[in-house]
């Protein structure tokens, strides 16, 4: 009986038992995910994490958005002008990047962030620091090595290689793909795999291989799709049927 009167004084003292007020100043330290989350775990947590006090004073210390300006008109409560002002928040610019002379056709990003690669009809590929203001690492030009322009960049799974899309420029302005593998430390040139059609951008498979693509024409109507396995070191083409 006295283990069953602790048992029952455990569960009165848990946290489904914390009065609105103390649960309303705890879901107050969390940050706005968190207090979702805990909405999730009964009713009663549900209707105090979207007290519509709270996520005013959310707002507030979210948007740092001084408190001489109010709610937006229209919306029904503090919660809805928080995913308003989430979903809508405007975007400013901060700076404008001249170094391509052409269209920029993608831009990709690092893993970890603090690298990004461009793309542009200028034929160039580059390696930028997003640490505001981005600065310019590296540039490499493919046209030496017939390419009419780069079209696609994807980091590999720790950085510290860059995978090139392009298209490449054969005998009588006949036009293939063709994917180049750069180091990040010197943006070294390491190997270059040719694919077609050039719109088979390629993708890694791991940190040391990638993943090309043949369309083979097989008559007038019938087409087979090859993939290949490449190995990112190679001097030359080297591929491997999948």
């Amino acid at each position: 009986a006295q283990q069953e009167r602790q048992n029952d004084t455990m569960e009165f003292a848990g946290p489904s038992f914390l009065p609105d007020s103390i649960l309303y100043q705890i879901f107050l330290s969390l940050e706005p995910a968190d207090l979702l989350s805990a909405g999730l775990v009964c009713r009663r947590w549900y209707a105090v994490s979207r007290d519509d006090f709270l996520w005013k004073e959310l707002f507030y210390r979210h948007y740092h958005v001084q408190r001489l300006i109010h709610r937006y008109p229209g919306t029904d409560s503090w919660y809805a002008e928080f995913q308003r002002l989430r979903d809508t928040i405007p975007c400013v610019e901060v700076q404008k990047l001249h170094e391509h002379t052409d269209q920029v056709l993608h831009i990709s990003f690092s893993h970890a962030g603090d690298l990004c690669a461009s793309c542009s009809k200028d034929c160039t590929v580059k390696i930028w620091n997003t640490k505001h203001p981005f600065t310019l690492l590296h540039s490499a030009n493919m046209r030496p090595h017939h390419w009419s322009y780069t079209q696609f960049s994807q980091f590999n799974y720790d950085d510290t290689l860059l995978l090139v899309s392009g298209v490449f420029v054969g005998p009588h302005n006949s036009s293939a793909g063709e994917i180049a593998v750069f180091s990040i430390d010197g943006f070294n040139l390491l190997s270059r795999v040719r694919n077609k059609p050039y719109d088979v951008f390629g993708c890694w498979l791991n940190n040391a291989h990638l993943i090309s693509g043949n369309l083979h024409r097989m008559g007038r109507i019938t087409s087979c799709s090859v993939l290949w396995l490449n190995k990112a070191f190679q001097v030359s083409s080297r591929q491997t049927y999948i």
